[in-house]
Parts: structure tokens; sequence; C-alpha cells
């Protein structure tokens, strides 16, 4: 049995942002670490896709709104993860960023970390997120490039050409800093553990935190068994922190991501539309249309959640299966396991027709969760015997003491 102490988590205060240097308000994030589909400052972007596109705006000096060059936001969080949704969403991957994963691969160090963990639910899971988020910086001015202004003149009120090398939006701002995440996993031997584990999170008081108090509340969960643990850190430089020494980490951690020189990394990408850069009047995309494909991608996203879950749940039963109550004659794990598949198949397809098409192609899709009957988990306990360490041929000269699971 594994225990641990010390944890500690920051996550992002939300930042307003106002139009301090230019006529102009922000409408558009998109994650720094996007390795699917890299952004810079000043090119454009497809606003309906996150595509990127071609460098059609000149920026100005970046400036942070306050006009100091310091100041940092840096809070703790402890986060009980008891679904693949709240694994993708405290992760701050979006659902259409976690369905283009699937379909397409690449994408953030976020998603592939998030796709790492087999979540199934006989285990339970605490997230330990540290965020340090570095002010605000927007472009003082923006103007078209010379290439660009030509594009626009000779598109006339067409701007489909434009929009088709620029984009609809272009990036003039961004967000620096570091992320820290540490996954723990607790496997649960009896249901009767799973409930002194679900008493002691309430009992904690799961959430926001000061740091000192993190150490107190995760004291009282060192009595489960710790069998897995994942980290992901976006910058700074170095190993990985030992368990132990999580909490002097967080203290050093916001002077190692202060600065683009220091080891910070854009955590944030900030995007406008083309309004206010002259001489160009853009056909703004059909917002309706947007706002259902939003909301229909992150519906199919907590289907295949769901259909991934349950699948990882079936794998740790199969792996597990001296600690079940396996019925002769009932539909087989292999079968459910195909089944789930064809489930998590149709959903992304839905998912690929929605991407591809944002006007028409936006569904969800029809197909039913599939039927599955979990086995029954039988009673385990720790059980410490003796065996013998080292034999002879009189018999065992050394004994040594063992804790095995007995299931009953």
């Amino acid at each position: 049995m594994k225990n641990f102490t010390y944890l500690l988590a920051i996550a992002a205060a939300t930042v307003c942002l106002t139009s301090v240097f230019v006529n102009a308000s922000p409408n558009g994030l998109y994650p720094g670490d996007d390795e699917k589909a890299p952004l810079s400052l000043g090119q454009g972007v497809n606003s309906a896709t996150g595509d990127a596109a071609g460098f059609c705006v000149g920026l100005g000096q970046l400036r942070t709104q306050s006009g100091n060059v310091t100041g940092q936001t840096a809070e703790f969080q402890l986060l009980e993860i008891d679904s693949e949704t709240s694994l993708r969403e405290s992760l701050d991957v979006t659902a259409s960023g976690s369905l283009s994963f699937g379909l397409f691969g690449g994408g953030s160090a976020r998603m592939r970390f998030a796709n790492s963990v087999n979540k199934n639910s006989r285990s339970k899971y605490l997230m330990v997120h540290t965020r340090v988020a570095n002010q605000i910086e927007l472009a003082s001015s923006f103007e078209l490039t010379q290439e660009a202004q030509k594009l626009a003149q000779n598109s006339g009120a067409n701007t489909t050409r434009f929009i088709k090398q620029c984009g609809d939006h272009f990036i003039y701002g961004r967000r620096t800093g570091g992320e820290f995440f540490a996954l723990f996993e607790f496997e649960m031997r009896s249901d009767e553990e799973s409930k002194q584990f679900s008493t002691a999170v309430q009992a904690s008081g799961m959430g926001w935190k000061a740091a000192a108090e993190i150490n107190s509340s995760l004291a009282q969960m060192n009595v489960f068994a710790q069998t897995q643990l994942k980290m992901l850190r976006l910058g700074a430089t170095g190993a990985f922190p030992e368990v132990e020494n999580l909490q002097d980490f967080a203290r050093k951690f916001p002077d190692m991501v202060a600065t683009v020189n220091s080891g910070a990394v854009t955590l944030q990408l900030i995007s406008k539309d083309y309004s206010g850069v002259e001489p160009l009047t853009l056909r703004q995309p059909n917002q309706e249309d947007l706002n259902r494909q939003r909301i229909v991608l992150d519906q199919i996203a907590k289907m295949r959640d769901r259909g991934l879950e349950t699948l990882s749940t079936v794998t740790y039963i199969q792996d597990h299966a001296s600690r079940f109550r396996l019925p002769s004659g009932t539909q087989s794990l292999s079968v459910a396991q195909v089944d789930l598949n064809e489930y998590i198949n149709t959903v992304l397809e839905s998912a690929s027709e929605c991407f591809a098409n944002v006007y028409t192609g936006c569904r969800l899709p029809t197909v039913r969760f599939p039927s599955i009957n979990f086995p029954e988990e039988k009673n385990c306990e720790s059980v410490s015997k003796e065996v013998c360490a080292l034999a002879s041929e009189s018999g065992c000269l050394i004994y040594k003491i063992v804790t095995i699971n007995e299931c009953k």
C-alpha cells in the first residue's frame, strides 16, 4: 500500500477581457499547446473549425492590460474525478477538441494526457492541478499586410477568397504561464471501502484551498491503496517532482514560469474578428449554426465519454476476474467490448460529420447505449500471511509476512 500526504493544485482564475488598447473585444480562445493546429500571434484562424489560416495582419507591441510587466494568478485546487467527462473538463479539454483528437490524432498535451487515462468505475481518482497564469498581453495595434490589402481590394464585396486565405479571426493576444497536473488512482477493494473513500473526500472539503490546507485534507486519503500516478507539466524544465516534494514545487513554480525566458509557455491565444481592420467589411458566420454545432459536439463528447469509461470498466473486470462473481450463460464481457466499440465508432462518425458540415451535418446519433450486466464484486480484504522466504531440505529457515487480497 502506498501512501501520499503532499498534494496541491492551482487553477486559473477567469479574467474579464476589455478593449483597453483598441476599440474591439476578443471573442475566441485557443489552447497554446495544440500541436494538431498550432497558431501564432498575427495568424488567421477559422473560428468555426479552429483551422489555421495565413498571416494577414501585422501586430503592434504586446502590452499587458495593467501596463505592468509583472503579475500572476496562482490558486490551489483539488478535485475528485468521478467521470470521463469531469476528467476532460478538469484538463480544460473542450468537447470539440477531444472529439477531434479521437478522429484525427494530434491535439494538445492535455488531450493526450486525458486519453492515456483508462478511467473505470471500480477505482477512485483525485486530480491535483497547479496553474500559474501571467497577465494577458494584447497587441496595441493591428493592420493588414500589403498582400492582404491587395487580396481584400481585389475580392471586393466577395470575401470568400479573403476568408479562405486569412480566416475570419486573427490571433492578437496571449496568456503565458505554466500548468501542472497529477492524477492519482486508488483501487477500491470493496463497496465498503468505496463508501469510506467518498466519506473522506466529503470530510476533506475538496475544491479551492490554500496550499497549507491541501496536506491536512489529503492526509485522510493515505489509508487507501494508490495504484497509479500520472503527471503532466506545461512549462519550466527538469524532472517531475517527487510526491513528497509537491508542496515545495508549488512555491517555486510561479518563478519558474514568470516569463517566456524563464520557462513560461503559451497557455492561451486570444483572437478577434477583422472588425476595425480597414478596409474590410466581412460577412460574419451564422452564429446560430455555430452555437448548434458546439451544443451537439458537447453532447456527442459526453456520449463518447460514457462509452470509453464503460469500456475501461469491462477491461478492468476482465483483468481482475478473481474479484468478481462471473455468472455463466450470460452475455460475455468480450461481446460487451465489441458492442461498446461499435457504439463509440458510431458516435465518432456523427462527430466527424458535424465537423465537416457545420450547417446541415450536426445531428445527435440515434444509436442506443449497449445493455451490459456487470457481475457482482466479491468481498475482498487484505490479509497478512506468513510465507517461507528461505527454504532448506530440513524445512523453512526464514519466514516473512506478506499481505494478499482474499476475496469471498
